[in-house]
């Protein structure tokens, strides 16, 4: 399993959505994890099809207006989406062909101090219900 995570900004230029196209093909990345897209929710669907047609996605669009985080896997991989906040997407991850399966947590922090706190307590608490490896990865 190829996996992925990036720090995207500016995901409406045709020119980054071309590079994006080209990275997971040329790596055969089987799962892409952006932080930081800003991409409004209308267009993402139009961006998501031009560069991965035929993948599955998840957004966190309905707590973070921009859709800071976006997690994009090719049809065949398995991913249940398992939490689903403003500053994090908890989900497993699972590759039915080595059936390889994973918990995997991709953050974008907020600024603020106290917002950062929230994120801090919200991922302790998934810790008690794992019985798998964990992978963390994003923008602290």
């Amino acid at each position: 399993m190829i996996i992925s995570t990036r720090n995207i900004r500016g995901l409406n230029k045709d020119h980054k959505q071309k590079k994006v196209k080209l990275f997971l093909a040329k790596n055969k990345i089987e799962v892409f994890r952006c932080v930081e897209t800003r991409v409004r929710e209308q267009r993402s669907k139009k961006i998501l099809k031009k560069m991965t047609q035929g993948w599955n996605s998840c957004c966190n669009y309905a707590s973070a207006p921009n859709g800071r985080i976006w997690i994009i896997w090719r049809s065949h991989m398995n991913a249940t989406i398992l939490e689903n906040t403003e500053q994090f997407i908890h989900y497993l991850e699972e590759d039915p062909g080595t059936q390889y399966t994973i918990y995997f947590t991709v953050v974008y922090a907020r600024n603020g101090a106290q917002q950062r706190e929230v994120l801090w307590n919200e991922p302790s608490q998934l810790t008690l219900q794992m019985q798998l490896p964990w992978i963390l990865r994003g923008l602290f």
